[in-house]
């Protein structure tokens, strides 16, 4: 199909896009050429590092959030920004529904999927550590629920993570929607003699169920004063989920 549009339920399809060089191009946000428009598209799930401190405050933001210095910030954020320019070097498609993503330009910027042959370009970003799942979410073009992907995005960036990943890649840990590590809990696993409850990992988080007595779970990461993110098996897939913190404390001994 040549450069152009196609409209599926309020979907715009953009087919053999290009990246147009930009000044101000990272990781997540940047020029792209469709057709005989150029656009700027930000991504839809994910958040990565900044490349400058044209904005001190955001800069300073993420450090936190990441718990790395600024410097480490920049240097992953000149990273995510040159893995998107290899990631896109061949034509690839973008999916957006031309919602405002707002920004700095005067020009508008739109959230989008940014797909290639390898997949989609929010994935392969999480998937090396040089982005945190963070931001705008819905469900994808090809109707795949939003939760479904976001279960996949967060257990991609626990890997990334625990392989030294990106930003990790000195071995320094550190959480990927913001949240502290609780001292003395950091990896800790609990063997379960109760249930306990299981929330999503939504924003705010809802009750999904319960995690069964017997169960070994792994704490990855404090969200809050009282939540933290645990993995555990369920069937033969990583379940990823939050409980609270109390009550893991309590239904659990560590092993």
């Amino acid at each position: 199909m040549c450069a152009g549009a196609a409209r599926s339920a309020s979907w715009t399809k953009y087919e053999n896009c290009e990246l147009v060089s930009n000044e101000f191009n990272d990781g997540d946000s940047f020029h792209v050429k469709c057709g005989r428009r150029t656009y700027i598209f930000r991504l839809h799930f994910v958040d990565a590092p900044e490349t400058s401190k044209m904005i001190p405050d955001r800069v300073a933001e993420q450090a936190e959030l990441w718990k790395v210095s600024e410097s480490r910030v920049l240097a992953s954020g000149k990273e995510a920004a040159e893995f998107t320019r290899r990631f896109l070097k061949k034509p690839f498609t973008v999916h957006t529904k031309r919602e405002d993503a707002m920004g700095r330009s005067k020009k508008p910027r739109y959230f989008a999927f940014i797909e290639t042959q390898e997949g989609f370009l929010s994935r392969a970003l999480v998937d090396n550590g040089l982005a945190r799942v963070y931001g705008v979410r819905r469900a994808l073009p090809d109707g795949t629920p939003a939760k479904s992907y976001l279960k996949k995005l967060d257990q991609a960036a626990i890997k990334a993570r625990r392989l030294g990943m990106g930003i990790w890649k000195d071995g320094k840990d550190a959480s990927l929607k913001g949240g502290r590590f609780v001292e003395g809990m950091g990896s800790d696993t609990y063997l379960l003699k109760n249930s306990i409850t299981l929330y999503s990992t939504n924003r705010p988080p809802r009750y999904m169920g319960t995690i069964p007595r017997g169960t070994s779970v792994k704490v990855e990461e404090s969200v809050s004063s009282m939540l933290v993110r645990v993995t555990f098996s369920s069937g033969e897939e990583e379940a990823v989920g939050l409980c609270r913190r109390t009550e893991l404390t309590a239904s659990g001994v560590k092993q």
